[in-house]
């Protein structure tokens, strides 16, 4: 069964699948800007390679690539008929576009997307067509927010680049925001001790008192679990001087970093006696891949002992 069960579209996909006809139908809808630096000899049809599925049904083969004279690039032409008044045709065409575009991007793993020129080739019976194509127009927007934000570039905040001290100023977010900041410091003790002191210090105001509790636990979860501290023994001992709302939660902590830090030093130890196991070997004359299949040790860690013990 035919995907496409209007009669209107079956008709002009059918008239569109030969290319001159296609060629023609854009040199005469196209800006002149856009018509004037493309060739259109090249107009290609993409529908069956870039349309998902769930957009076949209505561009079946009406998705086009088309080279431009002078740039070596493509545009992509996207061009939906329509035969009856949508209120938000628009933003249906933007859906279609960036589900288009993403699948695009998914089979070629572009780093840039290709430039793509949509249009809405309408046949309906209301004329003119009685609604905005503007998709700002989409939205029930009194303060005129999706305006700008269409326009322009996406917001983005980069923690990287926030001043501590303003992040400090701020009750709720600024702990988090400062936690997260930090999290790949090499040591994050410092920051964790003051980061706890800084929401403990807050707890005063009874209202958010199980709140910034359950933060601060938050806090010390994220922060442990994650980043890392090289003097457990200093951490322990400043904790001991945090108001004690966190007296379990310190607890647990200080079992966690003992059980990080026994393992590391298991993980060091068993380090060093491959390392004097390889050693050995070498003062023996062992091959390299013989101490390799005995300790576990790298071809490239052995040669650098046998440099270090003088067997170049």
């Amino acid at each position: 069964m035919s995907k496409l069960n209007n009669p209107h579209d079956k008709f002009i996909h059918s008239y569109l699948q030969y290319g001159n006809t296609a060629q023609e139908f854009f040199k005469h809808n196209l800006p002149v800007k856009i018509r004037d630096a493309l060739d259109l000899n090249t107009l290609k049809s993409e529908s069956t390679s870039y349309v998902d599925e769930t957009l076949k049904q209505s561009f079946q083969d009406f998705v086009y690539s088309c080279n431009a004279q002078e740039h070596d690039t493509k545009l992509v032409l996207l061009m939906e008929h329509q035969s009856t008044a949508e209120p938000l045709m628009s933003f249906r065409v933007y859906c279609y576009l960036f589900g288009m575009l993403a699948r695009i991007q998914k089979e070629t793993g572009c780093k840039k997307l290709p430039a793509v020129y949509a249009l809405v080739f309408y046949t309906g019976e209301r004329t003119p067509y009685p609604y905005s194509m503007n998709l700002n127009d989409c939205f029930d927007d009194p303060l005129g927010i999706m305006q700008d934000f269409l326009q322009n570039s996406v917001p983005l905040v980069d923690i990287n680049q926030l001043d501590d001290q303003q992040l400090k100023q701020q009750r709720w977010i600024g702990p988090a925001a400062l936690a997260m900041k930090h999290i790949r410091d090499p040591d994050i003790g410092n920051i964790l001790i003051e980061l706890l002191q800084l929401v403990i210090s807050t707890t005063s105001d009874l209202r958010y008192a199980d709140q910034l509790h359950q933060q601060a636990k938050m806090l010390l979860n994220y922060m442990l679990s994650t980043g890392n501290v090289i003097d457990v023994d200093d951490f322990l001992k400043q904790t001991q001087e945090l108001p004690q709302p966190l007296g379990d939660e310190i607890m647990t902590a200080a079992e966690k970093l003992e059980a990080r830090g026994e393992a590391r030093g298991e993980v060091r130890g068993k380090a060093e006696e491959k390392r004097g196991v390889a050693m050995n070997m070498i003062k023996e004359g062992c091959e390299p891949q013989l101490i390799a299949r005995v300790t576990g040790l790298q071809l490239a860690a052995i040669q650098a002992l046998k440099a270090e013990a003088g067997n170049d």
